[in-house]
């Protein structure tokens, strides 16, 4: 998905999205299959997918940034416990 990585969607001037592409998902080291990332999905554990066309899928950035933040912070509850 080459063409998608980082593209910028502006639901208003003043606060861009950007959307992240599986690469991008690697890169901040979610690593998970895309089986995984489906199961996950559908359990709502995981981001919901934006499909751009049939083949191709991102992620709001945004979004991807709260759900990764909730996993620090688990750790940190589970740390202190």
């Amino acid at each position: 998905m080459r063409g998608a990585s980082n593209v910028d969607v502006s639901p208003t001037a003043s606060h861009p999205r950007r959307l992240l592409c599986r690469e991008d998902l690697r890169r901040r080291g979610i690593r998970f299959s895309n089986t995984h990332l489906l199961k996950m999905e559908r359990e709502g554990k995981f981001v919901a997918r934006l499909y751009l066309s049939p083949a191709k899928v991102a992620w709001p950035e945004d979004e991807v940034d709260v759900w990764l933040e909730a996993r620090l912070a688990e750790r940190k509850v589970a740390a202190s416990s």
